[in-house]
Formats: C-alpha cells, sequence, structure tokens
C-alpha cells in the first residue's frame, strides 16, 4: 500500500513541515525510504539497517541539533538506542506486525516530553480502505493484549489475533 499512497503521504509531510516542528517519519521497505529522502533533499536525513553505528549517531546528533533537518525518515534502526530531543511527532508510513516495534519508535519522542507533560503525536498514515486499515485494528488489538498482560489485568481466554485476523480480511 505504500507505493499506492505516497502522493498522499507526501501531501501530509509538505502539510506538517508547513509547520515549525521535526518528524519522525517510518517506514519498513527501502525503496518507501528513499523515495521519501529524495523528496525532501535538503531537510531530511534517513536510516535503515544498513548505517553504520557510528553514522547513526551523527545521523541522530544532526536531526536533534539542526534546525534545517526537520525530517529523519528510517526504518526500525532507528527505533532504539537513542533519544530524539527535537521532535514530538512520530508518523509511520507502512506498518510492523508487532505492536512492540511501534511503541519503540514512539518512545524515540518519549524523553524529550517525560516529565514535561508536552504531548506526544502519533500519527498513522493508513490507506482508506486497504487491508493495512485492518492490521492497524489488529495491532491495537495486540497492543491491548499486552498491556493487560503487563498491567496484570484479565484477559479473555478466548483471545485469539490469527482468528480476528480472519475475521478482519473477511469484512
Amino acid at each position: 500500500t505504500a507505493s499506492l499512497k505516497m502522493q498522499s503521504v507526501f501531501a501530509w509531510v509538505d502539510d506538517f513541515l508547513a509547520t515549525d516542528r521535526k518528524l519522525l517519519l517510518f517506514a519498513v521497505h527501502l525503496d518507501t525510504i528513499a523515495r521519501i529522502q529524495a523528496r525532501y533533499q535538503g531537510c531530511c536525513l534517513a536510516i535503515n539497517g544498513s548505517t553504520p553505528s557510528r553514522e547513526r549517531h551523527d545521523i541522530h546528533e544532526r536531526f536533534n541539533n539542526d534546525a534545517r533537518i526537520r525530517l529523519l525518515v528510517a526504518n526500525n534502526a532507528a527505533g532504539t538506542g537513542w533519544g530524539c530531543t527535537s521532535a514530538s511527532d512520530v508518523a509511520f508510513v507502512e506498518l510492523y506486525w508487532a505492536p512492540g516495534v511501534h511503541v519503540q519508535m514512539e518512545d524515540r519522542v518519549a524523553g524529550l516530553n517525560r516529565g514535561t507533560g508536552a504531548p506526544i503525536c502519533s500519527h498513522w498514515l493508513l490507506a482508506r480502505d486497504t487491508v493495512e486499515v485492518k492490521i492497524a485494528r489488529l495491532l491495537q488489538a495486540k497492543q491491548e493484549v499486552i498491556s493487560q498482560v503487563l498491567d496484570g489485568g484479565e484477559c479473555s481466554d478466548d483471545i485469539s489475533i490469527y482468528d480476528q485476523f480472519i475475521e478482519e480480511l473477511k469484512s
């Protein structure tokens, strides 16, 4: 769905960049990351699994400290091990199957806002009337189950993400 919705993603990012805020933009596929980076040359940096560790550190520092760099597009390679101090907005162009990956990515901006009460904005850029919307619903359901388990809450014995997925695909 990413390739089909890129014009809408570009329009959304253009609108976002009209503000004075910075944005962490996450994708799964390298070609998606490359298309976004090419579109926003000059104000965008990118990280993926092939980015060397030392270079990642430099990219993080530049994103945090250079006012001209407004966008960091990355995959889960940028989802752990650093704290973003310059942005409170995260957007997802593509979804990972595990909700914990999204939580890790959102946590990159949590350090900036921890203790300040400032909101963290997480935007999921979904293509309407696609399987992507159904997957997003399942991710939310999976996260609710995980939260219930971690918080010691009661879980229903009939929780089956697989069954929910099959039902979503049928609808």
